[in-house]
């Protein structure tokens, strides 16, 4: 292997570290897809669950780590759209760039990538689809293959996929009745545990248990009362929170589902409107970076426009607004 290029700067190269920019859950001509959003839970387990499908958005852990092992200034741009990305490269002076992607998951999945072996065997076996049948930003797994299967023709790959999404659903319930019943679980086996560490891990669980967790079963099992199987299973759980922890957590699970029931509503409303979730965007420095920051400058510094995510679109947030800017040192 080569030996490794070291900057002419060293650790006073200034580094811009940024994840690809977004929308993320809309068609757009830079290759977002509406099937394909930047959410794993949404995307490749609980999109059929509606309302109750687990929905949050993973950082880019990868460009964290390195951030925090890097001794030059760094800065980190998680989740921009592409006019935040474009400002901060206009408005501030960068050695290095660096842009995550998530090639290797697309590897992982084992869809015929350009610049693959696997891409490479249906090149000479002559089974790629054109680009006209189907563009590269639709060959993500979620949608269509790229290349013609032994065995599933006429696109019903997504038909199939719906279906084992659904089949799950239908057979196990609800992903998040199915996470409370593993906490509750661990709860009951691990509290008395000798080892104080093993205790104390899964009592920082406990109080979610006894109150907004029961109140969500409650919810859960107001909402599938047409559904026999579905409801004997929550009041099965629900009976079971209140066994572990008394009347309070079930006038808690009342008062809470309630709530939640009515939230519920509203969500289903909203996503049969075409409601999308998108992430919110990240400003962090390092400790080098912040420091750098505050060395006396020779020109003033370019006052940023700052933004954030609403149901798919960038809006200037106001001057109260608080940045999700952090400090790692």
């Amino acid at each position: 292997m080569p030996a490794p290029t070291v900057h002419n700067k060293g650790n006073r190269a200034k580094i811009l570290l940024s994840s690809v920019f977004g929308p993320y859950a809309q068609n757009d001509e830079y290759g977002s897809r509406a099937i394909n959003p930047m959410e794993l839970y949404q995307n490749q387990v609980t999109r059929t669950q509606g309302g109750f499908s687990l929905r949050m958005f993973h950082r880019s852990f990868g460009l964290m780590m390195l951030q925090a092992n890097i001794d030059a200034p760094c800065t980190l741009l998680d989740f921009p759209s592409l006019e935040r990305f474009v400002l901060e490269i206009q408005n501030n002076s960068y050695d290095i760039v660096g842009i995550s992607a998530i090639m290797t998951n697309i590897v992982k999945v084992y869809t015929p990538v350009p610049g693959t072996p696997l891409f490479e065997q249906h090149r000479k076996k002559g089974t790629l689809l054109p680009d006209s049948e189907i563009s590269a930003a639709d060959a993500h797994g979620q949608y269509r293959f790229n290349y013609r299967h032994r065995y599933i023709h006429d696109g019903h790959e997504e038909k199939y996929l719906l279906n084992a999404f659904e089949q799950d659903f239908e057979k196990n319930g609800p992903s998040l009745a199915r996470l409370i019943k593993t906490t509750l679980n661990g709860w009951q086996k691990y509290k008395n545990h000798p080892d104080k560490r093993i205790r104390k891990r899964f009592t920082m669980k406990v109080n979610v248990l006894r109150t907004t967790y029961a109140g969500a079963v409650w919810a859960m099992k107001k909402w599938y009362r047409d559904n026999d199987r579905m409801t004997a299973g929550m009041n099965e759980l629900l009976q079971r929170l209140h066994e572990e922890f008394g009347w309070t957590t079930k006038l808690l699970a009342a008062l809470f589902g309630r709530y939640i029931y009515t939230m519920l509503q509203r969500e289903e409303k909203r996503l049969a409107r075409g409601w999308v979730y998108e992430p919110a965007s990240f400003y962090e420095k390092n400790a080098a970076a912040i420091a750098l920051e505050n060395e006396p400058r020779r020109h003033p510094k370019i006052p940023m426009l700052r933004k954030r995510w609403v149901a798919g679109e960038f809006y200037p947030q106001p001057a109260s607004y608080p940045i999700r800017r952090q400090s790692w040192k």
